[in-house]
């Protein structure tokens, strides 16, 4: 069999073998975007070509031939779509979406059509094989062809204008030149549909297409352990694959000689990056050991630094308070104000010490809960209790909306969960200005496992949120974007600590807000103990 027959055949399976890697790359998570999916349909297309092309050279009569013709036909038609959209996606162009969507209805009514004489009938027979004769939409057909084509290569070039990331222009030159070459090389595979005699030359632009992705795949850093495995396995599944296909076809010295070279040179750069892969899971685990001992040290500072912080204002807060309630003889009117802001930054860094008590005892696992029976309501009036100056100070309101009938006692660490519904509470009345804090409390029924629970729900008219910032508001040091904006001295962990405690005692908390300026709702769900 001549070797321009096997040609095909080969950049088949090369083809078919990237678009496979990358479809599993996309499959296993490692990297979902849609110019990924989209290029492995363009090489799945490619090789349906390039499949076809082979079964053509080897059809035995016309009817084969006809076949054969009209099912590479679906890869010509949906790969200058596909090609489009690739660039698109790559680029992330988003005008002219309707531009993309007429190509996708154009290539549908192809689809439909070329499998009727309407497209494709009949043969001419040349000296070095067949080919079918175009009827009128295939000329229709030619102009959508070359038009998304040109689309591609105008999004190209856009790209390399205004792209600057390094990485991605050598990806634009290799892969989109390979792929470029590809789109061009197959147009002059039509004039043997008019009756030109000219060798279809253009299946070689698969094996173009071949050798730059594979040279972009080896010298500029594509290439990953994954990636050489799977080369690696499509080269011997080839080599197996070839004599099944073309039982008749024996593979000379020369073909021996090209796999073993392949296999050598994929099975060296696999060993390679395994010998890396250790090297750096080596390297790796050193500088965790180092990192977990620098963040033992720095719980230890984190420890230490604010159990010596708490003593000193702890008795600053109570002269303070001994002051403003008259101990220390009447207090002039002109020095209890700013008394009582001294009081309040005093509070402040006391909560703060306190954050970052608990965060060092989370971090090192050092938490422990002593659990006791205790009234949620208890709880809630300790901290309007503890709150209600800042409250004051602010003109706000704090509603507590007591159940009808007193609630279940919980078991839980009165100090952990109190703290809970402090901060969640002082972060209300951080950010709202005006208004003021609803607090509500009820008992209900877990939906799916029907337990019975209690709910707190926190509800402000403040700022409120939008939901990007309400998917990281429970990392420690995460603030929203109205809280860096409005409310500069806070540290980010409040809600953080709230969370760890609540989820110890087997509950749960999240935070809902209908928008910015609509004021937002925290939850604590805390289960009901027997």
């Amino acid at each position: 069999m001549p070797i321009s027959h096997l040609l095909p055949l080969f950049s088949a399976i090369w083809v078919f073998g990237l678009g496979l890697f990358v479809l599993t790359q996309v499959i296993l998570g490692r990297n979902r975007s849609l110019a990924h999916v989209l290029f492995s349909f363009f090489c799945f297309g490619t090789t349906f070509w390039l499949l076809g092309t082979f079964m053509m050279f080897r059809s035995t009569n016309d009817e084969a031939a006809i076949f054969w013709d009209r099912f590479l036909y679906v890869a010509a038609i949906l790969n200058p779509i596909l090609l489009y959209h690739f660039g698109r996606a790559f680029l992330d162009v988003k005008e002219k979406k309707w531009v993309l969507w007429l190509g996708y209805a154009l290539a549908l009514f192809f689809l439909i059509i070329s499998r009727t004489d309407y497209f494709v009938s009949d043969l001419y027979k040349y000296s070095w094989g067949v080919h079918t004769k175009a009827r009128l939409f295939h000329h229709v057909f030619l102009v959508y062809f070359i038009c998304y084509v040109n689309l591609f290569l105008i999004t190209v070039i856009n790209g390399l204008k205004t792209t600057v990331d390094k990485l991605k222009r050598t990806q634009l030159k290799y892969i989109f030149a390979a792929l470029m070459i590809m789109a061009i090389v197959g147009v002059p595979a039509f004039l043997p549909a008019y009756g030109i005699d000219i060798f279809p030359f253009s299946y070689l632009s698969g094996a173009i297409f071949a050798i730059i992705t594979a040279y972009a795949i080896t010298q500029h850093g594509f290439l990953s352990q994954v990636m050489a495995t799977d080369i690696l396995v499509v080269l011997i599944l080839g080599y197996l694959f070839i004599p099944i296909m073309v039982p008749e076809f024996q593979i000379g010295i020369f073909g021996k000689l090209s796999f073993l070279i392949l296999i050598t040179f994929f099975g060296f750069l696999l060993t390679k990056s395994v010998r890396q892969e250790i090297f750096y899971s080596e390297e790796m685990k050193k500088a965790y050991d180092s990192l977990k001992k620098l963040d033992k040290a720095k719980s230890e500072f984190v420890s230490i630094a604010s159990h010596q912080l708490r003593t000193p204002l702890t008795a600053i807060k109570g002269y303070i308070s001994m002051i403003l309630e008259g101990g220390y003889g009447r207090l002039a009117s002109k020095t209890e104000q700013p008394l009582k802001k001294i009081y309040q930054a005093n509070e402040r860094l006391i909560k703060l010490v306190n954050d970052l008590l608990n965060l060092s005892r989370i971090e090192s696992g050092r938490i422990e809960l002593l659990k006791e029976k205790i009234s949620i309501e208890v709880l809630i009036n300790n901290a309007i209790d503890i709150l209600k100056l800042g409250v004051e100070n602010k003109k706000l309101y704090l509603k507590f909306k007591k159940p009808e009938k007193p609630l279940p006692e919980l078991i839980v660490d009165k100090e952990k969960i109190g703290q809970a519904i402090i901060n969640i509470v002082d972060n209300a009345i951080r950010y709202t200005e005006s208004g003021g804090i609803t607090i509500k409390v009820s008992e209900e029924k877990e939906k799916e496992t029907n337990d019975k629970i209690i709910i707190i729900e926190v509800k402000d008219t403040g700022l409120g949120m939008e939901k990007k910032d309400i998917k990281d508001l429970f990392e420690s040091f995460s603030r929203g974007q109205a809280g860096t904006k409005h409310w500069t001295e806070g540290a980010g962990l409040g809600l953080y600590i709230a969370k760890k405690f609540v989820e110890m005692h087997g509950g749960r908390i999240w935070a809902e807000s209908p928008g910015p300026d609509k004021g937002s709702t925290f939850s604590i769900e805390l289960p009901i103990n027997s």
